[in-house]
């Protein structure tokens, strides 16, 4: 963050200094008081389970420069600045700061890869910019104007990652961020218990295109549900892709493995992944995408691709004794990205059996049941040996396997009963796959495996 003192903060943000030194210098922004760094400014977030006020004291004996608060807190030797909502007043921050820094922003949104996306992305315009990305899951009304306020001062581009789960909140978001570039990986199912339909989900995934700067470009993915329709509606250029069809950017020559990541070309020039799947292909294209829209030329950005790895629970590929390979795709899911990893499974060549553990996936609204009965039916069609399916709609999701024909689908009520469960289930020479929404805590099940079936170092490790 700019340094800012504590005047220059309350202008900012609309609020006012009522005690301590008016030119205290704040130097960066937190709203966890366990993570504060001496002159940073503090927060006071009202959140669903905490109350920052409550912990303002805490901050500023852990050195806060300034307190940002919505009513009256003890914080002796800080500098307190009133505001009317705290939450509205970070996002006016990361929003001036915005303004007053020369970045080229790019900002991605969509129903799945955002995280996979953003990590591409920034290794793409890495060719020819000081890049910096959104950290971790910093996507929502906190997180993005922390990612913002967090951008190292030698950053002259930023990916930025906005996640949403209701209608009406991806605009405010996109307005902090004031993108150059917006990003939409794909319409799909993840959240649309929130949504009336894929046209509504669709329209709210469409504000990062128009709340670009009028100069701005759009980068969509052309066959997602109503978003073409939509995004032309912003006047915005636009850049497609797809993995085929009329897209602007689309590949050719796919080949690889869930294991071994996967090769293509675009517009003749080569790319290389460490990544595999359809899904996969889909995410580098958006991230080419944005780095065209920026004028970073194709053969600049794509041989960066090749160095990004999965992130932990994002489809780690982690090899075991006795040749098991687990693909640990914990992190979260829903059912787009559900019957992508199983596709990719299929897809991938293999001599032993394919094994998915899929666990229930979340805010699905009351389509839950039949939603997780398709998911069952595509693992039967992916051709899985073994799906062990567990949580609240574990048995729906076995149902529809069985239906469909698989005769090896076992439904779990729990995570402790799939722990349980699990070491005994694989055999030697398996392809695993686990996946689930974050809620579940699916990864709570994976040491009992790695105790029964030790992860092999990397090679060349020592």
């Amino acid at each position: 963050m700019i340094a800012r003192s504590a005047a220059e903060i309350a202008a900012a943000v609309g609020g006012t200094v009522v005690s301590g030194d008016p030119g205290s210098t704040a130097r960066g922004v937190s709203i966890d008081s366990r993570s504060i760094a001496a002159g940073d400014a503090f927060f006071a977030i009202l959140g669903e389970r905490h109350d920052g006020h409550d912990y303002a004291a805490a901050a500023a004996a852990a050195g806060a420069a300034a307190i940002v608060a919505a009513r009256a807190v003890a914080a002796p030797g800080a500098t307190v600045v009133r505001v009317d909502d705290t939450t509205a007043a970070l996002g006016r921050l990361a929003a001036d700061e915005r303004a007053r820094r020369a970045l080229a922003v790019v900002a991605v949104t969509g129903s799945a890869g955002k995280t996979t996306t953003r990590a591409l992305a920034v290794a793409a315009l890495g060719a020819r910019h000081r890049v910096a990305g959104s950290a971790g899951n910093l996507n929502n009304q906190w997180g993005l104007p922390l990612s913002l306020l967090r951008l190292p001062a030698e950053a002259d581009a930023a990916v930025l990652e906005i996640g949403i789960n209701h209608p009406g909140e991806l605009a405010p978001l996109a307005r902090i961020a004031r993108p150059d570039v917006g990003v939409v990986t794909n319409v799909g199912t993840a959240h649309i218990g929130f949504f009336a339909d894929q046209r509504e989900l669709a329209e709210e995934k469409a504000q990062v295109v128009f709340e670009t700067a009028p100069s701005g470009t759009g980068v969509i993915h052309r066959s997602s549900p109503f978003l073409l329709e939509v995004a032309q509606r912003s006047g915005r250029a636009l850049v497609t892709f797809d993995l085929a069809g009329e897209a602007d950017l689309r590949p050719a020559g796919v080949a690889g493995s869930l294991v071994e990541g996967t090769r293509f070309t675009v517009d003749g020039v080569p790319v290389r992944l460490a990544l595999w799947g359809d899904h996969a292909v889909l995410n580098a294209l958006a991230a080419l995408g944005a780095a065209r829209a920026l004028g970073v030329p194709l053969a600049e950005a794509a041989p960066r691709l090749a160095a990004v790895a999965p992130q932990p629970g994002r489809g780690r590929v982690r090899r075991l004794a006795h040749g098991i390979v687990l693909v640990d795709d914990t992190y979260n899911s829903n059912p787009s990205a559900a019957q992508a990893m199983l596709a990719a499974l299929a897809a991938s060549p293999w001599d032993g059996r394919r094994v998915a553990v899929l666990g229930d996936m979340y805010e699905l609204g009351e389509r839950s049941p039949a939603f997780h009965r398709e998911v069952g039916e595509a693992a039967a069609r992916a051709g899985i040996e073994l799906l062990v399916t567990v949580g609240q709609w574990a048995e729906d999701a076995a149902a529809g396997a069985r239906a469909a024909g698989l005769r090896g689908a076992l439904a779990l009520a729990d995570v402790p009963a799939a722990a349980e469960a699990l070491a005994g289930l694989l055999q030697p020479g398996d392809l695993v796959l686990a996946k689930a929404s974050r809620g579940v805590g699916l990864e709570r099940a994976l040491p009992a495996v790695l105790d029964q079936f030790p992860e092999l170092a990397p090679e060349g490790a020592r």
